[in-house]
């Protein structure tokens, strides 16, 4: 909750700097920056001076050299680093980045986007409100992807995640759903989305909102059938003062599972089998 919170704070801040700045003419050119590690192994991109919205590409250095504690790395995206960097349209991540920090892409126009092999953790939001980029690879040497981190992407119509993690947490590849009288559409595109052999949990918003079409699972059907569907609650603690709550994991019967993803024209591709979920059932057609 604290994150949500965080989350729409900065939308917020967002629509009303955006509207400032619209008012004021182009200053000081944007200028990236960067600052060392508290261990002093590496830099960390964090943050843009001058005037953001004149960013519009960047390649990031491998190494960098701030005059006082020689060349080191570039390991980290910090949080917020290109946060509203409205026209920033083109970004060069290199290999020797590990970490993408919370929110920081959100609200930008990247054109494309490549996700080295190095990147081990991607943050909370931190691609969040990208209007641009059609597709995404998310590599294997990823371990850690954040709640909401590709939420909004309007452009978005397809998602090859093969890191290697264990659970899909809340709205990571959510979707925009508007309504005109009777009818619900989607304002975001995405239709289709890859999935790791590893995966253990998925949230259930966790692709909320989308139209989803396939779904591309890298295991059998016996391991999906076996990732567990869930959502978190608030509960009250027994035996505590009165007030204080938990969160918790609440997983989904095998019935409501089938439910989920009974979507009309959705299909489940695993290794050895097809899945189409229809009254209650799954109808499976074997492959190859």
């Amino acid at each position: 909750m604290y994150c949500m919170k965080k989350f729409f704070a900065a939308i917020a801040a967002f629509v009303s700097s955006a509207a400032v700045l619209s008012s004021l003419p182009a200053c000081a050119s944007p200028q990236v920056l960067f600052t060392v590690s508290e261990d002093g192994t590496h830099y960390i991109v964090s943050g843009v001076s001058g005037y953001k919205s004149g960013l519009k590409d960047y390649v990031i250095p491998q190494e960098f050299d701030d005059g006082t504690h020689g060349i080191l790395p570039v390991a980290e995206i910090g949080d917020e680093a290109f946060m509203n960097c409205t026209r920033l349209e083109s970004i060069v991540i290199p290999r020797s980045v590990e970490t993408i920090g919370i929110r920081a892409f959100m609200c930008t126009r990247l054109n494309e986007l490549e996700i080295p092999q190095s990147v081990q953790e991607i943050g909370f939001a931190a691609f969040a409100f990208n209007s641009m980029f059609y597709e995404v690879t998310i590599p294997s040497s990823v371990t850690q992807i954040g709640a909401y981190a590709f939420a909004y992407c309007t452009n978005l119509r397809s998602i090859d995640i093969d890191a290697n993690i264990q659970v899909l947490e809340e709205g990571v590849v959510q979707g925009w759903v508007t309504s005109s009288g009777s009818e619900v559409y989607s304002s975001t595109l995405l239709t289709q989305i890859s999935l790791p052999a590893g995966l253990e949990k998925i949230h259930e918003k966790a692709f909320s909102d989308n139209f989803l079409t396939d779904i591309f699972f890298d295991g059998t059907r016996a391991e999906w059938e076996a990732v567990e569907l869930f959502r978190r609650e608030q509960r009250s603690v027994e035996d505590v003062e009165e007030g204080q709550t938990e969160t918790v994991e609440v997983f989904f019967s095998a019935e409501e599972k089938i439910d989920f993803y009974t979507i009309e024209g959705l299909t489940i591709h695993c290794s050895d089998a097809d899945l189409v979920y229809s009254g209650g059932k799954i109808n499976a057609t074997p492959v190859g």
